[in-house]
């Protein structure tokens, strides 16, 4: 190991200050009353820190990009819950700001060469936002507080069998079929064995979490610690963009008064899903579909 020559800025590390906090006391930090040991702190940490190095030394413009969509996303959840207003409780406002912590950790994951936990940050995004918009469109507030209240346990699956029950989503499904061939939450059928595109990208996603063959730390590195990945760094980045999209479309279903971004944004949730929309490559799963748009939805 080597230190990074001090003229780097990321070879310093920061701790913020008491008053830094929204809540807690303001006075001096106390010292350390239980300092973890040099050898034990180098091991914990110096494989994450040379990773970080690493994908930053050739990610740094897109690791800017991907910090700005987290910003916005922070943006679109106050949008969510100002359009939701007093007294109403808003699923998808409320599961926005859980997924907003989900899309922070896959970035801070990615970054340090943990690309497992990193994509499994995502399933849990992809299953929040469509649990969100089920519970929003049936309006069943009573089955959201047996949720909240750990009483009701629900998944992706649950949410995507009910979605097309509903009217203003069977709507856009059918526009998608007729027009792209495509939708978003269909079970698997002889002429579309993935699914709709939700169930598709859930489903990959939840071979990381299961940890399948193929799907693993080690599979992905070839390492039995963190090391630097592009190959893997570069499938996740195209995956967080794929569920970045399909979380802001989320929204939009369920929240269509959301239109302008909260916390003085310049962005709409338009411009947001189409700034997303253009990384992804051409070949990339969903872009079809997320590309074309049925009329008014915006």
């Amino acid at each position: 190991m080597k230190p990074l020559d001090l003229s780097d800025f990321r070879a310093c590390r920061l701790t913020l200050e008491p008053d830094t906090f929204a809540i807690g006391p303001d006075e001096p930090d106390p010292p350390p009353s239980d300092l973890i040991d040099r050898e034990t702190w180098q091991s914990t940490m110096s494989l994450p820190d040379d990773v970080s190095i690493r994908t930053s030394n050739e990610y740094g413009k897109t690791l800017k990009t991907l910090w700005f969509y987290w910003s916005e996303w922070n943006c679109l959840c106050g949008a969510l819950h100002e359009d939701a207003g007093p007294p109403k409780p808003s699923p998808v406002a409320y599961m926005a700001s859980d997924a907003a912590d989900e899309l922070q950790a896959s970035i801070f994951c990615a970054v340090t060469g943990y690309y497992r936990v990193a994509f499994s940050c995502l399933r849990n995004v992809i299953e929040q936002m469509t649990v969100a918009l089920q519970l929003e469109l049936s309006g069943d507030l009573a089955l959201f507080q047996s949720w909240l209240n750990g009483q009701e346990e629900l998944g992706l699956g649950w949410a995507a069998d009910f979605l097309p029950r509903e009217n203003n989503v069977s709507a856009l499904e059918n526009w998608w079929s007729i027009n792209v061939f495509a939708d978003l939450f269909s079970q698997k059928r002889k002429y579309r064995p993935g699914g709709g595109f939700v169930r598709r990208l859930f489903s990959e996603l939840s071979e990381f979490t299961h940890g399948g063959p193929g799907f693993t730390d080690a599979d992905m590195r070839q390492s039995n610690g963190p090391i630097f990945v592009k190959a893997a760094y570069e499938r996740w980045l195209n995956k967080f963009t794929q569920v970045y999209a399909v979380g802001i479309l989320a929204a939009q279903i369920a929240s269509p008064g959301t239109k302008n971004l909260a916390f003085e944004s310049e962005l709409t949730s338009r411009t947001l899903f189409d700034a997303a929309l253009t990384a992804l490559p051409p070949d990339a799963d969903g872009l079809t579909l997320l590309a074309s748009m049925p009329p008014g939805l915006w």
